[in-house]
């Protein structure tokens, strides 16, 4: 009828840990295939500045084997709460989603490039608005 929308489900995006074919694979593939997926973005974060030059390679490639996944934000759902605790600084890359802190500070955009609660791989870290 004129007037109705239809809503299509978007197909949900295969998750790797839930991939029959990459548990399968030996340690050392999955090491190179999450270089490939996560060193670009490991690269521009403030905080490799900080790693010694000489360890900055394996360090990373260690990282981004062992401290990094990927997860997928859906529309309308929580990221995080203001006061729930901090598990994992996130990396926007793609998309955008909006941000309100629990003060008068207006709501913000959050575009893909960005990093937010890096805190958490420094300190404990309790969120600090509404994402």
């Amino acid at each position: 009828k004129h007037g109705r929308t239809k809503r299509v489900a978007a197909a949900a995006k295969p998750r790797q840990e839930d991939t029959a074919l990459v548990q399968q694979l030996p340690e050392a593939l999955k090491a190179q295939l999450h270089a490939e997926m996560f060193l670009s973005i490991l690269r521009d974060a403030f905080w490799v500045n900080s790693l010694p030059l000489e360890n900055e390679i394996s360090a990373l490639h260690n990282i981004a084997h062992t401290a990094v996944q990927e997860h997928v934000g859906r529309a309308f759902t929580d990221i995080f709460l203001p006061g729930s605790e901090s598990m994992a600084a996130l990396h926007m890359r793609t998309g955008s989603f909006r941000y309100s802190h629990c003060t008068d500070v207006p709501e913000q955009d959050v575009l893909a490039g960005t990093w937010l609660c890096e805190a958490v791989l420094f300190a404990k870290w309790a969120h600090r608005g509404h994402f």
